[in-house]
């Protein structure tokens, strides 16, 4: 009988560790918003956005940037039309941007994001920028994500700021992650410059993560209290 107890006592902590363990949600993918409209009706203020552009003679093509434009920043030689394997990664402390092998790192005060928002643009006539072959791990999960973000602009005259971008939105992030795709930037005629091809990987500050309770503790908590029951029974017996 006294083994009985005892197994029991053990099973209980066991099965409540089982019932309040806090279940891991993993990112969402929200689809697209068209135009910078859509993106202000979110109401978000995104406080870091890593980026890649073309540039001019004398100016970047990658960089880290806050809400206030200051910049970490490095050059890249864009070919027309060529794919590019690029990364995004944050250890919890740091932002790193790498684009082929070109990268930039950034420290920052935030210790969570919560949303991504990839937004591409381009504002000459035949342009367009293409962010695809997507995969995201955060500290819920990895999964490869089949959305892309794209925009092709078809007549300049209808490809003012406004007009000019999609984004696609992945929110519900946890921890440190890294996300990681190919981009591609396509133009015709003169090679454009200073942002007219572009494509940003926005991020919105998110809660502070919440401490997940050790399962040793509450493990140790289920037995303290098994044996306290056991004890009890055999006084009063």
């Amino acid at each position: 009988m006294n083994r009985q107890i005892l197994a029991l006592s053990l099973s209980l902590p066991l099965l409540g560790l089982a019932g309040y363990a806090p279940q891991a949600q993993a990112f969402t993918v929200n689809g697209h918003l068209n135009g910078e409209q859509a993106f202000e009706d979110l109401g978000v203020t995104p406080a870091w956005a890593a980026e890649s552009r073309i540039g001019g003679q004398s100016t970047y093509e990658i960089d880290i940037h806050d809400a206030d434009w200051n910049v970490t920043q490095n050059e890249f030689d864009w070919v027309n039309g060529a794919e590019y394997n690029f990364s995004l990664t944050f250890d919890g402390s740091q932002l790193i941007y790498d684009v082929a092998g070109v990268s930039v790192t950034q420290t920052v005060s935030q210790n969570n994001f919560s949303d991504l928002l990839i937004r591409t643009t381009a504002r000459q006539t035949g342009d367009s920028a293409e962010v695809k072959n997507l995969f995201l791990s955060d500290a819920n999960g990895s999964s490869a994500i089949s959305e892309t973000s794209f925009f092709g602009c078809e007549d300049a005259s209808g490809c003012d700021y406004g007009n000019s971008s999609q984004y696609l939105q992945i929110s519900d992030l946890s921890g440190p992650f890294t996300l990681t795709g190919t981009s591609v930037f396509s133009w015709e005629g003169n090679r454009p410059e200073q942002s007219k091809l572009a494509y940003q990987i926005k991020l919105v500050e998110g809660d502070d993560p919440q401490p997940v309770p050790e399962p040793a503790s509450i493990l140790g908590l289920g037995v303290i209290a098994g044996c306290a029951s056991q004890l009890k029974r055999r006084r009063n017996g």
